[in-house]
């Protein structure tokens, strides 16, 4: 039938058909002339403007057609129907073939949402297969939302202005498609007096729409991929920063531990010093070498403690603090007497437990060696003394007759003073003294 009208609404033909055969229900195509003989005047093409009825042309064939229109009271206006029928022939042929091979869809409607006018494309997005053209458009694309549609629809007759619908999505139940299309409404009005018409373009935007849901999802993902990153950014910058504190603190240990190593080696080198003299001493004292043996074998003990010291030192952190610690727990172990000497103004630094026992109570931490010791000698130890400091080389003393102060035994009691120096790491001269004394 769309054939039959496209072929015949330029000369308004006639259509026979046979008895099984009807135009209907396409009246806006063709007109029923006579129902016993199946006879139909064609109004106009489907695809083209609602034609005007063919009444005038039988009245006045190939003659002038008057136009009566309401101007305000003015006289009717007369105009040539031959070149008017001529452009609108022309115009019909052309908008039947934009029609036809727009790839965009194409509806026409009028207010009643009733279709004139619907192309190929149209029908394909919309998804319709048959369809009157009488039919109402809300009712028959069923894949649209309805209310919304509606609401545009009016919107765009009322008012006269043009509506688009963005990314309308087609129900997947109706359509079976899950497609998305713009669809845009304008109105429009084919001659005056004519009712208004309303165009409306489908186009498919499915492969837009989904690109830019998966263009959305991507940037969720990398939104949250940057939040994450920054993060990760700021747990390392928070590592980093960690990290760098501790290799200061351990670069910082580890030079504290250089100069603890360098001074423990210089202590060391001391004491295997003072082993020597110690051993020499022992040669020249056969005599008491039972006694002398014992002794040996307490300062090897003692050198073995002092050794498995200096491996402990290594782990230390503050140099002076605990050099002065393990000094004065040296002292405390040793079994005779014992005392450290500040050089400086021969004040005692320290004294062994020994010494605490003569001394008792009494307080000589700081006091200088005349307040600590007495006798006879008192000044050729202290001369001694001066020479160690001076020379930086330890002296064993002849026996003396000196000794504590409330040292308790008998008068004529004489000791033997051995004037050891320690040195620092940086600085040949002694700064302290160790005396170690023991009864002759």
């Amino acid at each position: 039938l769309d054939l039959f009208a496209y072929s015949l609404h330029q000369s308004h033909g006639y259509l026979f058909l046979g008895k099984a055969e009807t135009a209907r229900p396409t009246k806006a195509s063709f007109d029923l002339v006579n129902k016993k003989w199946k006879i139909y005047r064609c109004l106009g093409s489907p695809l083209a403007f609602p034609a005007q009825p063919a009444a005038n042309h039988a009245s006045v064939p190939n003659g002038p057609r008057e136009q009566r229109v309401r101007n305000g009271g003015q006289p009717p206006i007369t105009y040539d129907a031959t070149a008017a029928d001529t452009d609108i022939t022309q115009l019909r042929r052309i908008n039947e073939t934009v029609f036809r091979y727009l790839t965009a869809g194409v509806v026409i409607i009028d207010r009643s949402y009733r279709i004139l006018t619907i192309n190929a494309a149209a029908r394909r997005l919309l998804g319709i297969r048959d369809i009157a053209y009488d039919q109402d458009f809300l009712h028959t694309v069923r894949g649209l939302p309805y209310q919304g549609v509606r609401t545009a629809i009016d919107l765009a007759f009322r008012e006269r202005t043009t509506t688009t619908l963005n990314d309308l999505e087609l129900d997947q139940t109706a359509v079976g498609s899950g497609r998305y299309i713009d669809l845009t409404i304008m109105t429009m009005q084919i001659e005056a007096g004519a009712p208004d018409l309303a165009v409306m373009t489908v186009v498919d935007t499915t492969e837009a729409v989904q690109v830019k849901k998966r263009l959305e999802a991507v940037q969720r993902e990398q939104a949250e991929l940057v939040r994450e990153l920054s993060a990760a950014n700021k747990r390392f910058s928070d590592i980093n920063k960690e990290l760098q504190d501790a290799n200061e603190e351990l670069q910082a240990a580890n030079e504290e531990l250089m100069l603890t190593q360098e001074e423990l080696q210089a202590t060391n080198e001391e004491f295997e010093a003072t082993n020597e003299e110690l051993q020499a001493t022992n040669e020249e004292l056969e005599t008491n070498n039972e006694e002398l043996q014992a002794t040996n074998e307490e300062l090897q003990t003692t050198n073995d403690e002092l050794t498995a010291r200096t491996l402990e030192l290594h782990h230390l952190t503050r140099l002076n603090t605990e050099e002065q610690f393990h000094l004065a727990e040296l002292i405390d172990r040793f079994p005779y007497y014992v005392m450290v000497v500040d050089v400086a103004n021969l004040t005692i630094h320290a004294i062994n437990p020994g010494y605490v026992v003569l001394l008792g109570k009494r307080e000589v931490i700081g006091q200088p060696l005349s307040e600590f010791f007495s006798g006879s000698d008192l000044e050729k130890l202290i001369a001694a003394v001066r020479q160690v400091a001076d020379t930086g080389k330890p002296i064993t003393t002849a026996p003396m007759s000196v000794r504590a102060a409330e040292y308790g035994g008998q008068p004529d009691d004489q000791f033997i003073h051995s004037i050891i120096p320690i040195h620092n790491v940086d600085d040949p001269k002694p700064q302290r003294l160790f005396i170690y004394t023991e009864k002759a």
